[in-house]
C-alpha cells in the first residue's frame, strides 16, 4: 500500500470522496456510512452506475469503468477495469488491464492484459500474460509469460508457462508461448517453454514443450510432445510419446499436414 494512500484513507477526506461519488452516480451496498467499509486512495476514479460492496480495497491509479460491480473482499491496485465488467470476491489484482463486460471470479492477477468479454472463473493466476477477446479460463489454472488468442477455451488446472525473461522484455510484449485463436485447451494440460499452438488446435490432458502445433491439429489423452514440428490437420493418438533425446543430443521430430 502506498503511504499517501493510507493516510489518505485514515483522514476525513476518504468521507468527502465517498459522498462526491454518490452524487456521480456510484452506488454503495452499504448505505449507512459507507466510507467506513471501503478502503479507497486518492487518485482511485470510479464511473457512474458501478456497484461497491464493502469490504474492497482500491490502492494506486486504479480506474473502474461504467456500469462495474466490484464485489465484497477485492483488492485492485493500478487496475484498470473497463465498462460493465464484474470483479468478483475475493480478487487480488495489481498491474492490470481489465477490458469491457469481463468476469472475474476470485483470481489472482499481476500485470495482465485481459481484453473485453472474458471470463475468469476462481483459483486462476494469471502472469505477465495476455488473455483475448472472449476467451474463457476455467478454475485453477497457472497461466505465465503466456499469450492467448480471442476465443479460447482453457479447461481447470491447465498449466501455461512461458520462458521469464526479464521485465524489460516482457513489458515490450515478448512472450515464448502462444495459443492462437479459437484453441481448446483441454483440462490438466502443461503447455511450456517456446511452444506455439496454432489457430483451432485441440489439447488435452497432454504436455506440450518446445514445440509448434499447426492448425486444427488434435492432441488429447496423454500424449508427450517435446521438439516437434506438427503440421495442419494431425491428430494425436492415446499415450503417444515423441522420442527425442539418445542421451546426449536432443532431435526436432517433423510431422507433415494430416498425419
Amino acid at each position: 500500500m502506498y503511504d499517501k494512500d493510507l493516510e489518505f484513507i485514515d483522514t476525513l477526506s476518504m468521507r468527502a470522496m465517498v459522498r462526491r461519488l454518490i452524487r456521480a452516480g456510484v452506488r454503495f451496498v452499504k448505505k449507512e456510512k459507507p466510507w467506513e467499509h471501503v478502503s479507497m486512495g486518492p487518485d482511485v476514479e470510479i464511473g457512474a452506475g458501478t456497484i461497491i460492496w464493502p469490504g474492497i480495497v482500491l490502492l494506486g491509479n486504479t480506474k473502474i469503468g461504467e456500469g462495474c460491480e466490484i464485489e465484497e473482499g477485492v483488492r485492485l491496485e493500478d487496475v484498470d477495469v473497463g465498462d460493465s465488467s464484474i470483479i468478483r470476491t475475493g480478487s487480488r489484482i495489481s498491474q492490470t488491464r481489465i477490458g469491457k463486460e469481463c468476469v472475474i471470479w476470485g483470481a489472482r492477477m499481476y500485470n495482465a492484459v485481459i481484453k473485453n468479454k472474458v471470463v475468469i472463473h476462481s483459483g486462476n493466476r494469471i502472469v505477465w500474460s495476455t488473455i483475448g477477446t472472449g476467451s474463457d479460463i476455467d478454475s485453477s489454472c497457472n497461466i505465465k509469460y503466456a499469450y492467448i488468442a480471442s476465443y479460447c477455451k482453457i479447461g481447470p488446472k491447465a498449466i501455461i508457462e512461458g520462458e521469464k525473461f526479464d521485465e524489460e522484455i516482457l513489458a515490450q510484449g515478448k512472450r515464448s508461448v502462444h495459443i492462437g485463436r479459437s484453441c481448446r485447451i483441454g483440462a490438466q494440460t502443461h503447455i511450456h517453454d517456446r511452444a506455439l499452438i496454432k489457430t483451432g488446435a485441440e489439447l488435452a490432458h497432454c504436455e506440450i514443450v518446445r514445440s509448434v502445433i499447426g492448425a486444427g491439429t488434435k492432441a488429447k489423452h496423454c500424449s508427450y510432445i517435446g521438439d516437434v514440428i506438427m503440421g495442419c490437420g494431425c491428430n494425436v493418438g492415446a499415450g503417444t510419446v515423441f522420442g527425442n533425446y539418445d542421451g546426449e543430443a536432443k532431435y526436432v521430430c517433423e510431422v507433415e499436414d494430416g498425419s
